[in-house]
This record gives structure tokens, C-alpha cells and sequence, in this order.
């Protein structure tokens, strides 16, 4: 399993140094597209509207096939987003999508569970 985080947020930074504290052995390895022009040309992602976080998805999915030289489609990937229409654009591209329940972040295990029967 690989991992990246896609937000909108522009603060990479802050979300790196949570990743790296939570999980010292491995969070520097997190790919993470945000909003911070690090990696596209900011003023390209207000396209945002058009196509949910497909771009980011596939700017870290292209750093994960080059770090681990695994194969990774739209099939092998699952969005879990708390913005319905997150999931919407990434199912009607194809990418697999869970909404992640703020509320009762609990049930996402068993959510995860559900969609790999």
C-alpha cells in the first residue's frame, strides 16, 4: 500500500511536520500535493473546479511510481475525502472514492473494509 495526502490547503509544511511526528520512521517518504506551488504552477490550480484533485492525485501517484516502481491506475486508487464532490469528480474519472465521515472517523476502517469485498 502507498500513501500520499492531496488537500487544498497551502500549508504543506505544517502538514509534513504532523506526518513526520506521528510516524517518524516513514511520514518524510508521504508524498503531499497541496496548494503551496511546490509542485505545479499555483495559478494552474484554481482548474481545481473542473477536475476535483485529480492532478494532485496524479502528481503523487508519478512520485510513488518513480520512488517504488509500482504500477499504480485509476483502478488501484482510492480517494477518501470529506467533500462529496471530491468523490464525484473521482468517481466519474474512475478512481475508487470513500467519504470520510468527520463526525464518526471511526467508521472508516469498515467503510475501507466494505469496498474490498
Amino acid at each position: 500500500i502507498h500513501i500520499a495526502i492531496v488537500t487544498f490547503s497551502g500549508q504543506v509544511d505544517l502538514i509534513r511536520g504532523v506526518l513526520e511526528l506521528a510516524f517518524p520512521e516513514f511520514g518524510s517518504q508521504i508524498p503531499i500535493r497541496g496548494r503551496d506551488g511546490s509542485w505545479y504552477p499555483i495559478h494552474l490550480l484554481d482548474l481545481k473546479i473542473v477536475d476535483g484533485k485529480q492532478k494532485f492525485m496524479a502528481s503523487a501517484a508519478q512520485e510513488l511510481v518513480e520512488r517504488h516502481g509500482t504500477i499504480i491506475t485509476r483502478a488501484s486508487t482510492l480517494l477518501i475525502d470529506d467533500d462529496a464532490n471530491n468523490i464525484n469528480v473521482a468517481l466519474n474519472e474512475h478512481v475508487q472514492g470513500l467519504i470520510f465521515n468527520t463526525k464518526e472517523p471511526e467508521r472508516l476502517l469498515s467503510d475501507i473494509r466494505q469496498l474490498i469485498r
